[in-house]
Parts: structure tokens; sequence; C-alpha cells
């Protein structure tokens, strides 16, 4: 390209070689017809030859037309010394001596020292200094590079004028240049040059510019080259498609720099700079992804495209739109008609919109071949729609984009990894059936790392490292914890199950637990032909982990009363101190009205004043009628019942505990020790009223008119339900009337 342009000296020559003064010596012809004519012309100034007209033959027609047959003229350029720079060969022209102009249908041939031209019907200005021709132009121009190529133009018109000190030379309708590695269409070219025989100051093309250079084709209205710097400004809404990754590029105007292999696009009033980049998928899909900005680059390095967004990013693709300050992207070259995006990168003010809620932080990057979207820096994902927020130090979208990973800044003890789920109206507001507008508390879940999965209806979050969980009622804490959420119609987002193990704590304004292992439920709905029967309630289960049997559940509950063992006197100088039960498993079960809790396996008691052991417990708490917060109401123990307090010890089957009448009802085979004297009482039934003051002993007979003893259970989870498991169940007596 660069070759055709700096050749243009050659055909300027020619041209300002056509001007003949009035004063200048020249021929003189008469009418008739001569052979072998002869016309020079001379510079007033210098005297130096500027051109010299011959023909075969010449026929006078009038004082203004000669006609000249083979006709040839010489074009000389120098002031001191005539130096020989083209010829133009014709068959035929006429010669009007007074204007100085020759003009032919015929063909033309202009050969210079590094050029040469043809077409049909022509024109040539020798005042004007100027020669156009108007039909079947072609024209040859050698490369002055290392390759020593040419460089072909062709059109329909095409002229040469000289003014001053440069050479303007202009093709017109159906233009096309090419040469080893360019090929240009256009409807209009024209170039600027100085006679100084270096290559062309500028280059204009316009009109459907289509330019095919180093594998990618430029289109645009208007493009300004110049060669000596390998500049080229394209205005007029121009794009560029790189053929290999069909990579497109667009703006205002755009300014291309081929010594850095470079492509700079702008934005304006009329047009956003955007970039259209392509990449194919494994599965043969194309993914489709546009980038806007203030401005683009795009360079080619090491068989890639890099491109450098900067100002107002913007990013649509299929499946997400995104936004930053700033952006770099690498796309591969294509290979086997694949277009490959290794990377994109944003920096500053990051914006994520996807089908997972709006993220935001400072930095992103996307790989699509791993279809991998991470954003870091102070990362945030919200989605309004679920009633979930996660902030973490870095949050990653994994193949399918509904799983994902977030991490804290290990180098940040304070880093973690949070979650927050806006709950649907907290348990004690849905219970009450009120018309008072319902509380919604969320749940905030705090750790080192999360892994996570999206669903329409459900998700998954597994926590790992440093956990702990806040909600409406229950503070918890673990190594690790496994968080199931579902929507509601409102495709609102709760929990639905939380399974949290090793070191697990629990602790609620009630009660608090430790175990290394803990199913929670925070929303269950109960069976409503029950008697006692929640609209909602939340239910916990804990146990030991097999890789940790040596540490059981331990729950802490508020102190009970005296059960009726003591005598008034000693009771009330007993300080009440909290109930700690420590079993294989335990099951919790609250509501607004009632708290229920199960133990089983080995359960051990340690309350006021008081030792116990069996194999089951059941305790009951309600609110109190003082100040409402719940206290124990009930302790039923079964199986191998070990009851100790101060010199008195219980053994029995069975041990029903009634704190608000301060009543134990001992079953099932109950001996009563007295330590300080070794006495005993035994019966069918042994009962020890506080409120009363008594203790009533009684035997079989009377232990037979007992009215059947209703059957408690603790509730079923949903997974219980679906295997039909059997389930522990403990018998509660009727209250006596004593």
């Amino acid at each position: 390209m660069r070759g055709f342009f700096t050749k243009t000296i050659g055909i300027a020559a020619l041209c300002a070689a056509a001007a003949v003064c009035a004063h200048a010596r020249q021929s003189t012809m008469l009418p008739g017809t001569v052979s072998n004519f002869e016309l020079p012309n001379f510079d007033e100034n210098t005297g130096v030859k500027e051109w010299e007209l011959f023909g075969d033959k010449a026929k006078y027609v009038s004082d203004t037309r000669i006609d000249v047959e083979q006709i040839k003229l010489d074009i000389y350029e120098g002031r001191t010394k005539a130096e020989l720079r083209a010829t133009i060969k014709s068959p035929s022209a006429s010669v009007n001596p007074d204007t100085k102009i020759a003009e032919s249908p015929a063909d033309l041939s202009v050969v210079g020292t590094d050029f040469d031209m043809k077409g049909k019907k022509w024109r040539w200005f020798g005042d004007k200094r100027f020669v156009e021709v108007f039909s079947d132009v072609d024209i040859s121009l050698k490369d002055g590079g290392k390759n020593g190529g040419t460089t072909n133009l062709k059109s329909v018109y095409a002229s040469l004028s000289y003014a001053g000190k440069s050479n303007v030379f202009v093709l017109r309708d159906n233009v096309s240049v090419k040469n080893s590695d360019t090929d240009l269409v256009c409807n209009y070219l024209e170039t600027v040059s100085s006679k100084s025989g270096k290559s062309a100051d500028k280059i204009v093309a316009s009109g459907a510019v289509k330019m095919l250079r180093d594998n990618r084709l430029a289109e645009t209205d208007r493009a300004e080259i110049f060669p000596e710097s390998g500049r080229a400004e394209l205005s007029g809404s121009p794009k560029i498609t790189d053929i290999a990754s069909q990579a497109k590029l667009s703006g205002e105007k755009m300014t291309l720099d081929r010594n850095a292999k470079s492509v700079l696009a702008f934005s304006g009033k009329t047009a956003r700079a955007r970039a259209e980049i392509f990449h194919a998928e494994d599965g043969g899909k194309r993914q489709r992804i546009l980038i806007s900005s203030d401005t683009i680059k795009m360079s080619q390095a090491n068989g890639k495209n890099l491109f450098d967004f900067s100002g107002n990013v913007k990013i649509s693709a299929e499946d997400f739109n995104a936004e930053c300050d700033k952006l770099s992207a690498s796309a591969l070259d294509a290979k086997d008609e694949k277009a490959k995006l290794e990377y994109i990168r944003g920096v500053g003010n990051v914006k994520f919109v996807g089908e997972n809620g709006t993220a935001t932080g400072r930095q992103l990057e996307i790989v699509p071949e791993k279809s991998q979207i991470c954003l870091m820096g102070d990362s945030v994902l919200e989605n309004p729609e679920r009633g979930t927020k996660l902030a973490a130090s870095a949050i990653i979208f994994l193949r399918d984009r509904k799983r994902g990973i977030a991490i804290s800044d290990a180098s940040d003890k304070n880093s973690f990894v949070v979650v927050r789920l806006e709950e649907s109206p907290d348990i004690e507001s849905a219970a009450n059936g009120t018309n008072a507008p319902a509380r919604k508390i969320p749940t905030v879940v705090k750790s080192r790392r999360l892994n996570f999965k999206l669903g329409d209806k459900n998700s998954e979050f597994r926590f790992e490292k440093d956990v702990s969980i806040k909600s409406s009622d229950i503070d918890a804490s673990c190594q690790k914890m496994d968080v199931f959420t579902q929507s509601d119609a409102k495709r609102t987002n709760s929990p639905k199950k939380i399974v949290a193990t090793d070191n697990v704590v629990v602790v609620r304004k009630d009660y608090s637990a430790e175990a290394e292992r803990a199913v929670i439920y925070p929303r269950l709905k109960t069976d409503a032909k029950a008697a006692d029967a929640e609209k909602r309630h939340r239910f916990v289960e804990l146990s030991t982990d097999p890789a940790n049997p040596g540490k059981r559940p331990t729950i802490t509950l508020p102190p009970f009363k005296n059960i009726g063992m003591k005598d008034s006197a000693t009771a009330s100088k007993v300080k009440p101190s909290k109930t700690v039960i420590t079993s294989d498993r335990q099951w919790l079960d609250s509501s607004d009205r009632l708290d229920r809790y199960y133990f089983q396996g080995a359960v051990k008691v340690k309350g006021t004043d008081m030792d116990a052991s069996c194999e089951k417990i059941e305790v009951k708490m309600r609110p109190s009628k003082r100040d409402g917060k719940k206290e124990i109401s009930q302790i039923a123990m079964t199986e191998n019942v070990n009851i100790v307090q101060e010199l008195k010890e219980v053994k029995c089957g069975r041990a029903d505990i009634y704190a608000d009448e301060q009543m134990i009802a001992l079953s099932d085979n109950p001996v009563v020790i007295n330590r300080e004297d070794n006495s005993r009482a035994a019966g069918y039934r042994i009962v020890y009223n506080k409120g009363s003051q008594s203790v009533v002993v009684e035997g079989e007979a009377d232990g037979q008119q007992q009215q059947a003893q209703p059957e408690f259970a603790r509730p079923t989870t949903p997974e219980e339900d679906e295997q039909a498991r059997p389930r522990p169940t403990i018998k509660l007596p009727v209250k006596g009337k004593n």
C-alpha cells in the first residue's frame, strides 16, 4: 500500500510540465499535414525544458485544433537541468495550441520511472498541469519496499494535478487498490504528496470504503491515511472486523496504527465505541458478547487480539450484563473457524447483573473457556426477588452460572463471607394469627468460605471454617454448615434446613446447646389435627459425629423449681442453677407457645441441687405467666431413671416432674433411698408434692386405677416422613389427684 502512494510524484511531474508560457519558444505549424511532428515547451524563467510533444503525423484543422497520430508527450522536471519523469502515449489526440489542451477517446498510456497508468478517453491541460482519464483506469505502481512488489489501482475515472509543492492524484467511481497486503475499494480516492519522492503525505478515501489489511476488514464512509507514519483515521461510523476471531469494532471515529498493529475507537455524539466478540463453546454454541466504552484499543500480539476498554464500560451477553471503569480482553486467533475468547478483566466500580442477581465489586474476570466469572474486592451479590445478599472478598460463578464459590481474604482475620437471607414473617407473628404486621427477621450466616448452588425454587449453601449463623431467635456457630433454602410464592428465600457439624454451638434466648452435629429445620408445618398444633415450628436435632464419638450433645435450659423432694425450709436456701442435659441424641421442637426437648441415649441431667440419669427424657417449656419468658413446665424421664438430691436417691423406670406444681411422680418400680438413715420407700407409684407438703406412696391397686396415659412423640422431619423411620416415644402419665 505504501509503495502505491509514494509513486504519484511521476504523474505530478507529467502534469506540471504541461504549462506553456506565452513567451516560451515553440514551433509554428502551417495548414496541412506534417510528418514527425514535434512541439517543445520551455520554462520562461529558467529556460529548462518542461515538456515536448511528438507525433507521427499532425494535421492542421484550425488555429485551435491539431490532430496528432501516435502522440507522445515527454514530461521533464528540474530547475537547472531537464530530467525525463514520464511519457504519455496515445494512438491519437486533438491538440489546442491556444489553450494547451490535448484530448482523445483513444487509449492512453502514461509511463513514469516507477508507475504505469492506462485508460481510455483522456484529456490533458497544459496550463493547469492536469490530466484526467474517463474510462477503464488501470494504474500499476512499483512498491519501493524490500520485496519490490507493485500496487494496482483501478477506477472509472482518474486525474492528476500539480499545485505548488504538492501533487494531487484523484480516482473516482468503483475505485479498487490492491497490493501484497492490502485490498481497498471505495467511490473516491485522493492522495496528496510532496515532490520529494517520499511516500504520500496524505490519502483520503471516501464513499463506501472497504479496506482489507492484516486480516482485518475496515468499513467506513471516510478514511484519511498517512503512509509515512503508518496511521489512518476513519470517520462516519466506521467498523473493523477481525477475520480470524470474527471480532468487530465500531465507533464514531477510529485511528489505525499499522506500526503498532493497533486500532483506537472513540465514542461521540452519534455512536458509542463498541466491540463485538465471539466465543465458540465446546458444544458448538457460539456466545456473542458486546462491550462498549468511551474508547477502545484493539491490538495484535502473539496470535491474539487484545482489547482495552476505558471509560463507562458496558458489557452485554446472552445471560448477563456488566459495567466497570476499565476492561481488558483477549481473543485467540480462530482455529477450525472457532473463535476463542481467552479472558475479560474489568476494574473499578464493577457491576454484574445475571440470573443470580446483581453483583458489585472492584474487579471482574470472565473466563469463557471455563464458563467462570469472578468478582474480587468487597464483592456483593444481591437478589431482591429471592431475598438473598452475599458479601465476600471474592465471588466465583462456575460453569452453569448457578453454582459458585465465595471466599474471604485469608490475610485479614476480620474478613468473612456473609450471606443474608430475608425470611418470611417470623414464627411468633405467623403463629399468633394477629392482624398486626408480621416482622421480617433476616438470617445472617458468616464463614471463611462458601460453596453455593442457586435454583429457581431451591438453593444450597455450604459454609466452611469459623461459621456462624444468626436468625430471629437462634445463634449458632460451627466449622461447617450446609443451608438449604426454599422460595415461597413471592420468590422470597428462607432456610428450610440447616446442617451444622464440627464443634456446633446453638444459642437461643431460651437455651444453649453444644454438639458435633446439628440439623435445624427453621420452619416446619405441624399436624393441624394435633391438640396443641402450631402454624409453624422450629425443629433441631443434635447428635454425635462418628469421627468424634466422645463429644456428646449438651443443652443448657433455664433452672427448674424444687421438685418437692425437699422440705420448704431447705429448698428455699438452694440457689437455682441452669439445667444441663447431655445425651447421645437430642431433638428440640419449638414454637411460640410451647417448646419440646427430647433426649435419648445415656442421658445425664444436672440442675438445681439435682443430678439425674436415664435413657430418655422429654422436657416441656412454656411462657411464664409473670414475664412471658419460657421456663420448664414438665420433665418426663424413662428407662433406668436415677435421681440424686442431697441425701435422697431415686431409682425407677419413670419419673414425671411438674414444675408449676413442684411435684414429682415416680412410677415403674420406684425406690427412694434416704442415705442419712438408709431408709427406703417403695411402691407402685410415689408422689412428692411440695404444694401440699405431702408424700404419697400408692399401692398396686391404686396404680391400677390410673387413667390411660397419652403418648407423646417428637415431630418428624420431612426426611423421616418420607422414609417412615421409627421414632423414640415417651408415655407421660396423667397427673394424679395428689
